[in-house]
């Protein structure tokens, strides 16, 4: 029998909570939707008006700014600043000497070799973006041979600007959005109808939306005014030529209508009207007389100067009518729209620049120097400069409120802003030290330097007489303690590094692998190209575009072996050096390669196989694009074709890529043997903590982790363990248990005090 249960005992029944449900997690690789876009078989339909569509915009846009005072001022008044600016080729921070060239050769291309064009030319074709809404050029690349700065390189013969008059049909790839062709239809002395590839295009776009390339043209918001403007235009210029002069009238007798007399009378009217005369004689029965009008051409101006406004307005530019109504303009009103217009002007200078630096650029860089890590980059400057005056007033005020340091950087970059000479070498100022936290501004910052002024005392005995209350503490005592521990810290920091200099290993380290690099290359270069060549000389005519297929680079294993001793030794250095830094730990003999750590052994044999494998197949892909570019180019000149695949596994071999790879490898070695030692489990009992150190950061993520102390067994640190970058030079100093003036544990442990600063980690194993 089933109990029931009462109305009150089901009420306060504990109710069974439902299990939460267990969502998936799913990812989404291949687009569903568009972006809507309306394109019929290569022609977009985005604009409502019929007439400025297609290439019938590209004619209504030209004939608005050829023939239109006001639409020219508005052009020129957003042109003239971005064609005036200061243009340079900037190298990425804290560059290297390849990244450095690698920035004088784009300079070089853009300034003083852009084939049959100048770059100012060039710049004024790519604002025309703003003209007619998209602005394309076809790159067409040259061989440069035996230049005396670069050498031998792959340059730009013409970087042509195609007009919008003639594009017919964008072909764009439904699934993506990507631009795969632009079809244009040429007419002059030779009707053409040509399909230019999208790889060799650089397209520029205004005010992009979807996939729609033709963007929206800043003349787009004046069309409207002007062509309202075109029949004013025509109404007073009629109303001018017929009311201009009172029409005359005559009254002609009943008697003379159709006469001699009346036939006469009328072609004199005529002449006054249309011709020279200016004088009248008729019969006396005659009466002539003058009908006067009352025709205003101003309101017709009016209106004229109103479309005038529209025009000015839609390009932000209607500080250039202040005062023009004859009225006065307020200067500070002026400024202000004025520095809103030159804010504005910048959004169209980053059209061409963006597509330089994410295109034309890098791939210059990768035809000459290979795949790179960094590009330098496209800059203007100068486009919404503030006055003299003002600029100096602004850097005031930031040097005097301690945001600023003159230093010569500074000073460099105000004389080229405001047109000065470069500093001479004999007046040349010296930069100021750089602040370090506990010292004060024009002390000295040797911790050995007896010129260095001592520090206030502080008296840290507790007063019996005079107790501090807890809730308020004295801010001169907190103050005080907080400069002795920043000076300790700085000075301790320095100690070590003084003592230990794990970065001079790295550093020599370096240039010992990249001095083995480029010997064991080039030796495995030059026997590639003598067998390339040998089968070049026995294939037959047709068969020597392919003779270069099914060579392979030989040598792998030599290179591997001695990249993994030089390593071997690097290693046991590194070991040996961290052994010194902890006494008391057990010594580990270090002779061969087979009694260092296990876990040693095993990471430094992946990364000589890694290392050796990318660079061959690297060395290979260099040689085999210069066969095919030069095998035709030379005209089959044994001597020339071997001269250029040399020249192209020298270039190879000089790239940055393998500087790179030596950085990298010296970095990971030296950091990878002190820290297989430091974390045995019997070298760890006798460290207290660690300090991430280095002596010249030059990423932003070592140098916020720099002089942080962690915990010998934080969990969380291993993450951010050196090496983290590119040629890093950072590395772990051990701080052993019982030692005086140990560093306190940064309570967050080793971690960046800003999670954007991990984007700088491009080591993929710590990512």
């Amino acid at each position: 029998m089933v109990k029931k249960q009462s109305f009150l005992s089901r009420l306060f029944q504990p109710k069974q909570l439902a299990e939460p449900e267990v969502k998936k997690v799913i990812i989404q690789t291949d687009p569903v939707g568009s972006s809507g876009t309306l394109l019929f078989s290569g022609f977009f339909d985005e604009e409502y008006l019929p007439e400025l569509t297609g290439y019938k915009a590209a004619d209504a846009y030209d004939k608005m700014r050829r023939n239109d005072s006001v639409v020219s001022m508005g052009r020129k008044a957003v042109r003239n600043p971005i064609l005036s600016a200061s243009w340079e080729v900037v190298a990425p921070p804290s560059a290297t000497d390849d990244e450095k060239r690698h920035t004088d050769f784009i300079s070089h291309i853009l300034f003083d070799d852009l084939g049959r064009s100048t770059w100012r030319e060039f710049l004024g074709e790519a604002l025309t973006v703003g003209d007619f809404g998209h602005s394309v050029f076809e790159v067409v690349h040259k061989a440069e041979l035996n230049h005396p700065e670069f050498g031998s390189y792959t340059g730009i013969a013409q970087l042509g600007w195609r007009s919008p008059k003639t594009f017919y049909e964008w072909k764009v790839d439904p699934k993506t959005g990507e631009l795969i062709s632009l079809e244009q239809f040429v007419n002059g002395d030779l009707m053409r109808r040509v399909k230019m590839d999208a790889k060799f295009l650089v397209v520029m776009t205004m005010e992009k939306e979807g996939d729609n390339y033709e963007g929206i043209s800043l003349l787009r918001p004046c069309y409207g005014p002007w062509f309202r403007k075109q029949t004013y235009l025509k109404l007073m210029a009629i109303g001018i030529e017929k009311n201009a002069v009172p029409t005359p009238k005559c009254k002609v007798p009943d008697n003379k209508f159709r006469s001699e007399d009346h036939t006469q009378m009328v072609n004199v009217l005529k002449k006054y009207v249309s011709h020279q005369s200016n004088y009248i004689t008729y019969p006396a029965s005659f009466d002539v007389d003058f009908n006067s009008n009352n025709y205003d051409p101003t309101k017709t101006k009016d209106a004229i100067t109103f479309e005038n406004q529209e025009i000015i307005y839609s390009f932000l530019a209607n500080f250039l009518l202040l005062g023009s109504g004859g009225g006065g303009g307020s200067f500070s009103l002026s400024q202000d729209l004025s520095d809103f217009f030159l804010s504005g002007l910048l959004q169209l200078a980053e059209i061409p620049t963006e597509k330089i630096n994410r295109k034309l650029i890098p791939d210059l860089i990768k035809l000459n120097f290979g795949p790179q890590g960094r590009y330098p980059k496209l800059k203007a400057s100068g486009i919404s400069d503030k006055a003299g005056k003002e600029l100096g007033e602004l850097i005031k005020i930031l040097v005097d409120g301690r945001c600023l340091i003159p230093d010569e950087t500074l000073e460099l970059h105000l004389r080229k802003r405001i047109g000065l000479p470069p500093p001479d070498e004999e007046g040349k100022r010296f930069a100021p030290p750089p602040v370090v936290p506990g010292i004060p501004p024009g002390g000295s910052q040797n911790p050995e330097d007896p010129k260095e002024p001592e520090e206030e005392p502080v008296d840290d005995t507790e007063d019996p007489d005079d107790e501090p209350d807890p809730d308020e503490p004295d801010p001169k005592l907190k103050k005080a303690a907080k400069q002795r521990k920043e000076m300790r810290d700085y000075r301790m920091g320095r100690a070590l590094a003084e003592k230990y200099k794990p970065a001079k290993l790295i550093t020599a380290a370096s240039e010992d692998f990249r001095e083995l690099m480029e010997q064991a290359v080039k030796e495995i270069a030059d026997d590639l190209i003598s067998r390339i060549m040998k089968s070049w000389a026995k294939a037959s005519d047709t068969g020597k575009l392919s003779a270069h297929k099914g060579i392979k680079a030989r040598g792998a294993s030599t290179y591997r072996s001695g990249l993994l001793s030089e390593m071997a030794t690097v290693a046991a250095q590194s070991l040996e050096q961290a052994r010194k830094e902890v006494p008391k730990a057990s010594k580990v003999k270090l002779a061969e390669f087979e009694r260092l750590p296990k876990k040693v052994q095993k990471k430094l044999k992946a990364q000589s196989d890694l290392l050796v494998d990318t660079q061959l197949a690297d060395l290979e892909k260099a040689v085999y694009f210069q066969f095919t570019s030069s095998v035709d180019a030379s005209m089959g000149s044994e001597a020339l074709l071997e001269k250029d695949l040399e020249q192209a596994a020298e270039k190879y071999i000089k790239s940055p890529g393998l500087y790179t790879a030596a950085g990298n490898t010296a970095s990971f070695v030296v950091n990878e043997s002190r820290n297989a030692f430091f974390f045995d489990k019997e070298v760890l009992e006798e460290i207290h903590s660690f300090t991430f150190t280095n002596d010249d950061p030059v990423s932003p993520i070592c140098e916020d982790l720099a002089g942080t102390v962690f915990s010998a067994d934080d969990p969380e640190a291993e993450r951010y363990y050196p090496p983290l970058h590119y040629n890093c030079k950072s590395y772990l100093v051990p701080n052993l248990k019982g030692a005086k003036d140990n560093p306190e544990i940064d309570p967050t442990g080793l971690k960046p005090s800003d999670p954007e600063l991990e984007k700088y980690i491009n080591l993929s194993e710590k990512r």
